[in-house]
């Protein structure tokens, strides 16, 4: 099992909050591209690209980035939630 960094996992947070356009602050939800473009230039989040963030059942480690990668293909929809 991983630890997920709670720091990582706050940095993530704050980028999310930060990507909801003005107007918008009362949704559940964000662009998914302006999040992940958000993500990738954050200094912190991208220090800690190829961190294992993930373990599947079958015990494979997933890095941020691959994590992200795969979100970004199966999540069809242009926005995207916190959970």
């Amino acid at each position: 099992m991983i630890n997920v960094d709670k720091m990582l996992l706050e940095n993530i947070r704050r980028v999310y909050v930060k990507s909801k356009i003005r107007g918008e602050e009362h949704l559940d939800d964000v662009l998914k591209e302006t999040f992940f473009d958000n993500l990738c230039s954050d200094e912190y989040v991208d220090s800690k690209i190829e961190t294992d963030v993930r373990e599947t059942v079958d015990g494979e480690r997933e890095t941020l980035d691959a994590l992200l990668f795969r979100v970004d293909n199966e999540h069809k929809s242009s926005r995207i939630n916190w959970e």
